[in-house]
């Protein structure tokens, strides 16, 4: 008995100092670990918005000429803290947002289409909308336009291996401009009969 409580102490205490400093998003291995956490729990389980510091941090580690693009879930500012990005979903007057080949960084409760106008998993109205939308290209709609194309994209991302993730909160994908045809042109990663969320 002595040796097993020894044991699961020892456990907790090695796990602690393993996820330290990022307690916020921490999972432990049966859930996969705080790096698979995103795909169980997010908003307050992982993501509050509180990693911009960390994430300027990422990037001017590893500077690229290639775009940056910034999904990310909280109020705080990016320029405040010096990150220079392209905000995805973001709506023009007149035109939806270009998204080329570069660094995607989203946080993971954007990943997952938490708190966005088309919610949850892509679904089939969610496609008949977005290709509707691209044939239509109507100023009016073009918020709606934005959102799907981002949800979109998340849906394909849902379904691969990010490149890095900054403290377990905001997951990191470069994607190339074949990538990018592959999610907003090609069949949907994922296709749902029907949403099962409730608004």
């Amino acid at each position: 008995m002595r040796a097993t409580i020894g044991v699961l102490m020892a456990t907790a205490l090695i796990t602690a100092a393993w996820a330290w400093p990022n307690y916020l998003a921490y999972f432990n291995l049966a859930a996969g670990g705080s790096a698979r956490g995103y795909r169980l729990l997010v908003d307050s389980s992982s993501d509050w918005g509180q990693e911009l510091p960390a994430l300027k941090r990422w990037l001017d580690k590893h500077a690229d000429p290639a775009p940056v693009y910034l999904s990310y879930f909280g109020i705080g500012s990016s320029e405040y803290y010096g990150v220079k990005a392209q905000p995805i979903p973001h709506a023009s007057k007149d035109k939806l947002t270009e998204l080329k080949a570069g660094t995607y960084c989203i946080s993971a409760t954007m990943l997952q289409c938490v708190y966005i106008t088309p919610m949850g998993k892509w679904c089939r109205q969610y496609e008949d909308d977005y290709q509707a939308g691209l044939k239509e290209r109507s100023p009016e709609k073009m918020k709606l336009l934005e959102d799907l194309q981002f949800a979109r994209l998340a849906a394909f991302l849902r379904h691969r291996k990010p490149d890095d993730q900054v403290n377990n909160s905001i997951l990191i994908y470069r994607l190339t401009d074949q990538d990018l045809r592959a999610a907003l042109e090609g069949p949907p990663a994922e296709l749902y009969d029907t949403n099962e969320v409730k608004r």
